[in-house]
């Protein structure tokens, strides 16, 4: 009973010993990963580090991959069987995260390898919603001509429309109009992407809008137009446009 119990110490032992050492091998894949190194990242793919392992955060080598933006590192960890749409555990692919740093060239690289557009994290957002917040716009309109929905709303009421037209992205705003959006579609408290404009004092987005024929009396639920927050804003130049489509 004692050699038993002695063998099994020891085997628990090794047991611990490796899944140590497996450990401490997928966390430097992680780090080689996040630097954007290629070369390390095959070389420890080659001794055994896993593609597949996750940290406390859900992250894996190909997430790391995706933020560098270093395509080779993505395309070597994709070899080894990283699971391309999969996951943090917010809900943040490959996909979002180049999209949120504008890695332009690895987020038609991922298009192309069958991404998916409309994955959303926990808090709704798109990698469309990513691009267009943290001012991407080849990004974004890369997005919307592959085919991206720029309908969905996030945690917090907000669409892709309403974040472009916050930001002044005159161009992506008429491209999400082409896409079938209605300058008139109502938010989190009534207030439409024009109001949103207004407020801001984003003068080219309210053109663009009013051009498409966005209604200018419509009220939010404050009793508030896109006129009087323009003017609350003290944004004249916006005033004037919309004084004159009244």
């Amino acid at each position: 009973m004692l050699r038993l119990a002695l063998v099994a110490a020891t085997l628990y032992a090794s047991a611990a010993l490796a899944g140590q050492a497996q450990r401490a091998l997928n966390f430097e894949l992680f780090d080689a990963a996040r630097e954007g190194d290629a070369a390390e990242v095959s070389a420890l793919i080659e001794r055994g580090a896993s593609v597949e392992a996750r940290n406390r955060f859900g992250n894996t080598a190909l997430i790391y991959a995706a933020r560098s933006g270093d395509r080779e590192t993505v395309e070597t960890v994709l070899a080894a069987g990283a699971e391309l749409n999969r996951p943090n555990l917010n809900g943040r692919s490959a996909l979002i995260e180049a999209a949120k740093r504008g890695h332009l060239d690895l987020v038609r690289f991922l298009l192309a390898r069958g991404a998916d557009l409309d994955q959303r994290t926990l808090e709704g957002l798109t990698a469309l919603t990513e691009a267009i917040y943290n001012g991407h716009v080849e990004v974004a309109a890369l997005l919307l001509d592959s085919g991206a929905d720029p309908r969905p709303e996030d945690s917090s009421g907000k669409t892709a429309i309403v974040y472009a037209a916050s930001l002044n992205q005159d161009a992506i705003v008429e491209q999400i109009l082409a896409a079938g959006v209605d300058a008139d579609a109502r938010y989190e408290h009534d207030l439409t992407a024009l109001m949103w404009a207004a407020g801001y004092g984003q003068a080219d987005a309210v053109r663009v809008l009013v051009d498409a024929g966005a209604d200018v009396t419509l009220e939010d639920d404050r009793g508030m137009t896109a006129l009087t927050l323009a003017e609350q804003g003290g944004h004249d130049a916006v005033a004037q446009v919309l004084r004159s489509a009244r």
